[in-house]
């Protein structure tokens, strides 16, 4: 029965003895909303949501994976935007114990999530002609085990994000790494053909770059998994370099 109750304080009801700002209340609340995509219900909880709320309403919206509504993922953003006044909020880390998201900003947790209404979202606040964009996206972020946004585009994201966030070169760091692994490494190692070539054509980009477990760079790796065109293309810039 509490169970019952709870779930219609997702509706806009609450159990006997609390209140729409009873901070507990609204804490247990907030995951059935977002489960449910209560825009209106989401709405009329907002005004009360304490800091600690707010971040958890926005790491919730962005951690479940099968969600798929985006109007609701937009309207909670831009809530928290104008209710902080500023757009970093993006950039508030999960907690480091977290199940999914160890250390992650929030926007590294939108990258990580493969359904294709968070690739929308993500997609959005990339463009800067989308009222989504956001100037304030700490684009080098990395989680608890030091792993980089841009390497959960590469495994993850679809190619329209991976397009957009590198973009922000020479903002964005394309040869960051983790445990010795870069994006174009870990690209050829997953044979992801497409954002492989489209790393090469980034100024500077490292073909030096290894696999620390494997010991193997990216030409190794391309000619081993069969990405001829990769292999080629990095062949004829190491070439054009000699």
């Amino acid at each position: 029965m509490r169970f019952t109750a709870f779930c219609c304080g997702a509706c806009g009801h609450y159990p006997d003895g609390y209140s729409h700002n009873d901070d507990k209340v609204l804490r247990m609340v907030i995951p059935l909303v977002v489960v449910h995509g209560n825009t209106g219900a989401m709405e009329r909880m907002f005004p009360a949501l304490s800091a600690t709320n707010l971040q958890h309403l926005v790491q919730m919206t962005c951690t479940d994976p099968y969600y798929s509504d985006v109007g609701f993922v937009v309207r909670v953003l831009q809530l928290v935007a104008s209710r902080l006044g500023e757009r970093s909020f993006v950039n508030m880390p999960y907690p480091a114990a977290h199940w999914a998201h160890r250390g992650c900003t929030v926007f590294m947790a939108l990258v990580k999530n493969k359904t294709p209404a968070m690739h929308e979202v993500i997609a959005r606040m990339l463009c800067p002609r989308d009222p989504l964009y956001n100037p304030d996206i700490d684009v080098n972020a990395r989680d608890s085990d030091g792993k980089t946004v841009l390497l959960y585009a590469v495994e993850k994201s679809d190619y329209r994000v991976f397009v957009r966030l590198l973009r922000w070169w020479p903002r964005l760091d394309v040869n960051a790494t983790w445990r010795g692994e870069s994006a174009l490494v870990a690209a050829c190692a997953l044979r992801r053909k497409k954002k492989a070539l489209r790393l090469l054509d980034v100024p500077g980009v490292d073909l030096k770059a290894y696999d620390r477990v494997n010991g193997k760079n990216a030409l190794e790796l391309a000619g081993m998994n069969g990405l001829d065109d990769v292999f080629q293309k990095i062949t004829n810039i190491l070439g054009s370099e000699t």
